[in-house]
């Protein structure tokens, strides 16, 4: 599975997949409010896609995280700048 530069994972153990998306929009909308200074006057925006899945209590650390990233798909599919929660 792709990890690239560009992307990371955060694990919330004993966490509801509400309190995850609450979280991973706390994130989103705090990474697009704050441009980067890149110096001389110069400011770039940021903007997040993020997929959030639960833990079903018996997939593998492999399954859940491609389920993450498809869910992040979806998010980049409707739109970017979103959180998309895996329904599983």
């Amino acid at each position: 599975m792709r990890r690239g530069g560009d992307e990371f994972v955060l694990i919330m153990p004993g966490t509801t997949r509400y309190q995850a998306k609450s979280v991973a929009e706390r994130i989103r909308r705090s990474m697009e409010s704050e441009p980067i200074d890149l110096g001389e006057g110069r400011k770039a925006s940021v903007t997040v896609s993020i997929g959030v899945a639960a833990w079903d209590g018996g997939e593998s650390p492999e399954a859940l995280e491609k389920r993450a990233d498809a869910a992040m798909y979806q998010a980049k599919l409707h739109g970017r700048n979103r959180t998309y929660v895996d329904p599983s």
